[in-house]
């Protein structure tokens, strides 16, 4: 005789199948789960938020180690780590010891902006608490993990560690992994897309190919990111050009001077510069600042156009930011370069 198992064993069955399947939380939508690692917990109790916590004894006080994700959709690191940096120069008493690291690893996740600083509350005597925002973008998604712990608590706050190693990334759910690198096989160039920059046009694909014939005129890729002026986002772009010509690269430049220039307003500052190192090359180069509503503002831009022959083709770089924070922008400007490699 085959008995059924009592009602005691059937709560016991779903009381742990419950209790593993709460062990991990996953968003479909952000491409990210974590598995709770031993002796933390969850912020949050239900839901899919991603926080944890562990509580602790200090004196008196009850206080707890924190570390939580937030995703932002169409977000860029620059920006983000901008906003921190404003927030500190306003409220500096709130940010003690602000700093700002790049190129840090979080987890498996490298290319990771750290901003640190220290926190204070209540008043005599006055608590300190460390702040630590870990800020990424993978595709289309900014994630920022936000950490805090009292300074006293200082060597437990080491096992946050634990917990951003079992962070784990996927393919957002309905998002398609965007390409790292575009080869562009009858060019004979390639280019790694920079951290915190997305493609905004060109055909995609790891290995592309394009016109070869005569005469052809590709525009092979645009790609932007953004930063923070003055609390104004502004626009970052670089795009590539490749023309299959006779031509020098100096009639190539003097040609489109005529058709770049009809686009701008309020041009000023025009100079041209011949044999000017680029990305390996010895390029001419084009720059100036002007007004384009094409994209969006009638602020002014500073723009560069550098060109170079490589195999055949007369390229066409060109790359645009806000002229107010120009100064920042050539900074990212300069990481999005160095993606270009010729081959």
């Amino acid at each position: 005789m085959i008995r059924k198992p009592g009602v005691w064993l059937l709560v016991l069955i779903a009381a742990a199948t419950s209790v593993a399947q709460d062990d991990v939380r996953t968003q479909k939508t952000n491409g990210i789960s974590l598995k709770l690692p031993r002796g933390w917990e969850w912020a949050v109790r239900a839901g899919d938020n991603i926080g944890v916590k562990i509580k602790l004894q200090i004196g008196t006080r009850d206080e707890e180690i924190t570390g939580e994700m937030f995703c932002t959709s169409g977000a860029y690191v620059g920006t983000r780590v901008e906003e921190l940096t404003g927030a500190a120069k306003t409220n500096p008493a709130d940010h003690k010891s602000f700093a700002v690291k790049e190129s840090q690893r979080f987890g498996s996740q490298r290319n990771v902006a750290l901003v640190t600083y220290v926190k204070e509350r209540g008043s005599d005597p006055v608590r300190l608490y460390q702040r630590r925002h870990w800020i990424f973008r993978k595709g289309t998604i900014l994630y920022e993990w936000r950490e805090e712990w009292p300074r006293k608590a200082a060597g437990k706050a080491a096992g946050l560690s634990s917990v951003q190693k079992a962070i784990k990334f996927s393919t957002p759910q309905g998002a398609e992994q965007p390409d790292k690198q575009r080869d562009f096989v009858n060019q004979r160039v390639r280019y790694k897309v920079a951290p915190d920059w997305i493609w905004s046009r060109g055909k995609p694909g790891k290995k592309v190919k394009l016109g070869i014939g005569q005469n052809s005129n590709d525009l092979l890729f645009t790609a932007r990111s953004e930063m923070l002026v003055k609390g104004q986002r502004w626009y970052l772009g670089v795009g590539l050009q490749a023309i299959k010509t006779s031509n020098t690269v100096k009639q190539v430049a003097e040609f489109n001077k005529n058709s770049i220039l009809k686009n701008w307003t309020d041009v000023k500052g025009y100079v041209f510069e011949d044999r000017v190192p680029f990305c390996g090359e010895k390029a001419h180069m084009i720059t100036f600042t002007g007004v384009n509503e094409k994209t969006g503002t009638k602020e002014r831009l500073f723009v560069r156009y550098f060109y170079f022959k490589h195999k055949g083709h007369v390229f066409v770089w060109d790359e645009l930011g806000a002229a107010r924070g120009k100064k920042a922008a050539v900074r990212a400007l300069k990481k999005a370069r160095k993606g270009l490699k010729t081959y």
